[in-house]
């Protein structure tokens, strides 16, 4: 191993270009920019002037559509709702289970404008559009369509149609992506109608059509699952929904595209009680949704109650018909609730689940069961996307989770074995939620995340600083700046955990020891569960980050002051300290951290990483020597 090492050293520089080259191709970073026919789209606006709310109660569908030219602006408005790019390299305006993104947009500009008459596909990374096939067959197309949506269609001078590639979540999910790929269309198809009522605009949906002539007029192997043309709204609709908006609308509603905009899972909720007021709301505003096919009454929407001010512990039933909820247990089933859904931790860390479910009796008894199965699926997509929204709204955090066992969830909710639950979306509190009702937290808050990066860059710093080959070039005089370096982060890291999950809401609480042992023992409780997620396990690497940094600086202290009779041995356990607390913040980083989202650190970090591998054998050298040392006394 010894001689090993030693070879690897001595090409060490055509090492670090092979690290270099491979970590380019497997973040695909692109050097030169390579020709493309895209047609770029004007940017989208994160801003508009129209509430959600209000979005959401003037939302309606209709086939009486008027004939307009789309300015491409408001196009790119549209196919960015759809499928647009809102953070990092690819997260985008819709939840996509497993970042699959099964789903692509084509476009088809019947009257030339600014676009030539075609068919388009959409390029989110560019927020571009790509000629498709410009010769397709439009009247093809048409002629597979029924009279009603025939005759909307001619009206019309754009058309969208969402399409999927059900193989990009199947191949990681079997049969069940199947579902996740028609609640990812129904969460687009929400965003869709919102967008077209801060534009404006109005869209008829055309769902039932043979997907397999429609298949071949496109010329494409993708599935076609919405048809959507687009038209102006008549004028007195225009005036009156205008009049609603100004009615409705005040300074701090958050627009439709600023709630799309900000729209992210968030999996990790601070202590409190959500008010029952901001629960109603969210109920109410989240199920007015334009139902596709069917009745409300083949819907349902269980509470699983775990802290609701001025709610007692229990499961309720929220009631479409008439927006009422209605307890009808005491029992607490959100940790049974985890356990169905494979452990995620969320579930029971959160205030509140909501469990939304089909039934899928009255589903297979119609004839056309495939059908109806995709329409609901799109409903319960479309509640779901409103949840998200809602709660960037409200400030708070949730998630969308579809990995369960059913039959487990039907049991602790003692749910009719006619219905089949769909979603558990955990909604819970987070550090934002308390800045306008607890004036302090604000600064609290931001202060808590400024220290949090501060402390991070300091303790990623000391480590380095204690590696050998850099302390070794580190002067006697300067050393006391590693010593700084090692005590300052951890102090700021456990002010920042605290703080942002809830365990310190003002300076006061800083001096309360119950709050510390709280916090303690959540970290305890999660360090003993093993990580199911990404994200579980990202937020595990930080807690193994955290003890052993603090075990480092502490055996870093024992050495400097010659606290044990055998510093040899004590140093080559510090290395490996060293090692393991490097290597997990590392991770860390790369599963949870800014990191995952941006192309060139996550080439930096890959680097690194690669540096923290390359000392593990000197260090693994340095033990051999000491155990033959051993053996040979």
């Amino acid at each position: 191993m010894t001689f090993l090492y030693k070879d690897i050293i001595k090409l060490k520089f055509g090492l670090v270009i092979i690290i270099f080259v491979g970590s380019i191709f497997v973040i695909g970073i692109q050097l030169f920019p390579l020709p493309s026919n895209d047609f770029v789209l004007p940017s989208p606006k994160f801003s508009g002037n129209i509430s959600l709310k209000s979005a959401i109660y003037q939302s309606k569908i209709s086939s009486n559509l008027t004939s307009t030219i789309l300015p491409l602006d408001e196009i790119g408005q549209l196919l960015w709702a759809l499928q647009g790019i809102t953070h990092g390299p690819s997260f985008r305006t819709v939840p996509s289970a497993g970042a699959t993104y099964p789903l692509t947009i084509y476009l088809i500009q019947r009257l030339a404008s600014q676009l030539k008459t075609g068919l388009y596909s959409y390029n989110p990374f560019n927020h571009a559009l790509q000629p498709y096939n410009p010769l397709y067959n439009e009247s093809f197309l048409i002629s597979l369509l029924n009279d009603k949506d025939r005759e909307t269609i001619f009206r019309v001078n754009t058309v969208f149609i969402i399409l999927a590639d059900y193989s990009r979540t199947t191949d990681r999910y079997g049969y069940r992506g199947i579902q996740y790929v028609h609640l990812e269309v129904g969460h687009a198809l929400q965003n869709f109608l919102l967008q077209l009522v801060s534009l404006e605009l109005n869209t008829w949906v055309i769902s039932n059509f043979t997907s397999k002539y429609v298949k071949l007029s496109l010329d494409t192997t993708l599935e076609p699952l919405l048809i959507l043309p687009v038209g102006r709204m008549n004028t007195s609709n225009m005036i009156s929904s205008k009049i609603e908006c100004l009615k409705s609308c005040n300074e701090n509603d958050l627009s439709v595209e600023e709630a799309i905009a900000k729209r992210k899972s968030t999996r990790d909720y601070i202590q409190g009680e959500i008010p029952l007021v901001t629960l109603t709301d969210l109920l109410y505003d989240s199920t007015t949704i334009n139902f596709l096919g069917g009745s409300q009454k083949l819907i349902d929407i269980r509470c699983a109650i775990g802290s609701v001010e001025g709610l007692s512990t229990g499961q309720y039933y929220y009631y479409l018909q008439n927006n009422s909820l209605i307890q009808y247990s005491s029992e607490n089933v959100q940790q049974e609730l985890k356990i169905a859904a494979l452990n995620q931790q969320w579930v029971e860390t959160a205030q509140l689940d909501l469990i939304l479910s089909i039934n899928t009796t009255w589903i297979n008894d119609q004839i056309n069961t495939s059908y109806y199965n995709k329409l609901f699926m799109y409903n319960i997509g479309m509640i779901a996307q409103n949840i998200y929204l809602n709660c960037v709204a409200l400030k708070l955090g949730t998630v969308v989770i579809g990995a369960f066992y059913e039959s487990e969830v039907n049991l602790c909710l003692n749910l009719s074995n006619s219905f089949t639950p769909i979603y558990i979306i955990p909604v819970g509190l987070t550090p934002e939620f308390f800045m306008e009702s607890t004036p302090f937290i604000t600064p609290l808050t931001e202060l808590a995340r400024n220290i949090g990066y501060i402390s991070f860059i300091f303790f990623y710093f000391t480590l380095y600083s204690s590696l050998p080959i850099v302390r070794k070039r580190l002067l006697k005089k300067e050393r006391w700046i590693h010593c700084i370096l090692g005590f300052i982060p951890f102090f700021g890291l456990i002010f920042h955990f605290m703080t942002i999950h809830g365990y310190i809401k003002s300076l006061w609480e800083i001096l309360v020891f119950e709050s510390y042992l709280n916090a303690f023992n959540r970290i305890i409780k999660d360090l003993t569960t093993l990580p199911v997620t990404r994200y579980d396990l990202g937020l595990y690497l930080a807690y193994l980050t955290l003890f052993f940094g603090i075990l480092a600086v502490i055996i870093g202290i024992a050495i400097a002051f010659k606290l044990f009779m055998k510093p040899k041995t004590l140093k080559l356990f510090h290395k490996w300290i060293l090692f393991i607390a490097l290597t997990s913040v590392n991770l860390h980083i790369l599963f949870n951290g800014t990191v995952f989202t941006i192309k060139p650190l996550l080439f930096l970090f890959l680097n690194i990483l690669a540096l923290d591998f390359f000392y593990v054998g000197k260090l693994y050298n340095e033990w051999m020597v000491i155990a033959k040392k051993k053996v040979i006394s």
